[in-house]
Parts: C-alpha cells; structure tokens; sequence
C-alpha cells in the first residue's frame, strides 16, 4: 500500500505571546506534525509574501510540509495576539485576513480542513 498524499486546509499565522512571535494556526500545526512523522503533506493557506510569510513558509518546509505556492497571496501575513486577562482567563486578538487561493493541487487520498477555514468564507460556505 502507498503512503497517502495529505492535503491540509486552513490557516497558517503567526502567534504573538509576550512579544515573541512563533509559527502558529491550527491546520499549519497539523500539516507540521504529519511532515515530522514522514507522510506526504501539503498546506493550502493564505500566507504574505513579507517577511512572516516566508518564515512560516521555512518554518513548515524545514519539516517536510509543501505549501502551495498559490497560499502566498496576501500583502501582510495574518496574526494572532494573545495575552492573560487579570483573572488568568486567555485573550486573544485576531488579525486575520482569510482568501483561500484557488488550488491547482494534484489530487489527495486525504483532506484536513481546520479550525478558521471552516467558519470564515470561503470556507463556510
């Protein structure tokens, strides 16, 4: 039997927690922990061409994953900013901006769509 082909769906970002900036969003995580385990991943996102873009980009190559080359199609890549509330509670600012690409992607024997991607359109409808 042949390794499936994985496609992930969903949005890669950048998480800010007390001004140190790491490589985040859900599906992007995914699709990272399917590279680290050897399967045949690849992201459909919406990333920046800047230079957060590009270090997500690295980030999840450096682990096998392909993104898409259509994913970089923003001016700025999204951000999510979280902190701790007085009473230990998570607070989150979003800054997202969320265009799926349409994909040219080979077919897949597997489809992850996550998190965002499911409830902000495109993807919600």
């Amino acid at each position: 039997m042949n390794a499936p082909r994985v496609l992930v769906i969903g949005e890669a970002l950048i998480d800010i927690v007390d001004g140190t900036e790491i490589v985040g969003g859900s599906p992007a995580n995914v699709a990272l922990g399917l590279g680290r385990l050897g399967i045949d991943v690849e992201l459909l996102t919406a990333i920046g061409s800047d230079d957060r873009g590009r270090r997500i980009a690295d980030h999840l190559g450096e682990s096998g994953v392909r993104v898409l080359p259509e994913s970089l199609c923003l001016e700025q890549t999204s951000t999510a900013r979280a902190s701790i509330r007085p009473d230990g509670s998570a607070a989150y600012d979003f800054d997202i901006e969320w265009t799926l690409p349409l994909s040219g992607a080979d077919a897949h024997d597997i489809v992850h769509v996550g998190s965002i991607a499911c409830f902000l359109e495109p993807g919600a409808d």
